[in-house]
């Protein structure tokens, strides 16, 4: 246990323990599970809520238990105003926001359902990254609370369509392709920071009652 704090370790991983983190949207129950997971693991846990005023189900145990902050990623704005107040001491950035619709490419009348999905899920991850991204990696080798990770959450169906969530699973697919400007062997291998994608069903499945899988990239 307390080989995690040694010094030298610390500067050479990951470990949530004393560091501070984002999770960019706190209503969704991965977002929520995510945010419990580091807290417990040791991290000071920064919660992105947009659209605060409305209720949502946890929204007592997350504003409880964590550092709940105004955060819409679809909106420019929003995430820069955010990243000036906190950008520079966010150790650990996960990208959790989504926006799950059901219906594909025939079953829409119009192209608001699949634009909504592309702000929130590819714009929204370019408005993270051009906002926190910079400050991240000038401090990739900040002593022992270094910045070190940046983790996006994805569907599994980014990797194969699936009919009933079609429009959603084609961004997550661009998603998949924008993730990659910001892996370690692109722009933040220089910092020392990590870049990771986890791949998840437990999103639109859920909604459908169906299961959860997971894939580390």
């Amino acid at each position: 246990e307390n080989a995690q704090d040694d010094r030298q370790l610390r500067e050479m991983t990951a470990a949530p323990k004393f560091r501070r983190a984002l999770v960019t949207d706190g209503r969704s129950a991965v977002g929520q599970a995510t945010a419990s997971a580091l807290a417990a693991a040791g991290a000071t846990v920064y919660v992105g809520i947009p659209d605060a005023w409305k209720p949502f189900p946890g929204d007592e145990k997350v504003r409880k238990d964590h550092k709940v902050v105004p955060l819409n990623v679809a909106d420019e704005r929003s995430v820069r105003n955010l990243a000036a107040d906190i950008g520079g001491k966010i150790d650990i950035l996960v990208n959790t926001s989504d926006h799950i619709r059901p219906g594909g490419l025939l079953d829409q009348h119009g192209v608001s359902t699949i634009r909504d999905a592309i702000e929130n899920t590819c714009i929204g991850f370019v408005h993270l990254a051009q906002a926190f991204g910079p400050a991240m990696r000038f401090r990739g080798a900040d002593g022992v609370n270094s910045a070190a990770a940046w983790v996006n959450i994805l569907s599994i169906y980014a990797l194969a369509n699936w009919a009933v969530f079609g429009a959603y699973s084609a961004a997550q697919a661009a998603h998949i392709g924008n993730r990659a400007m910001v892996r370690p062997s692109a722009v933040m291998r220089p910092s020392d920071v990590a870049s990771r994608s986890s791949r998840s069903a437990s999103a639109a499945s859920s909604a459908m009652g169906g299961g959860a899988s997971n894939q580390g990239n």
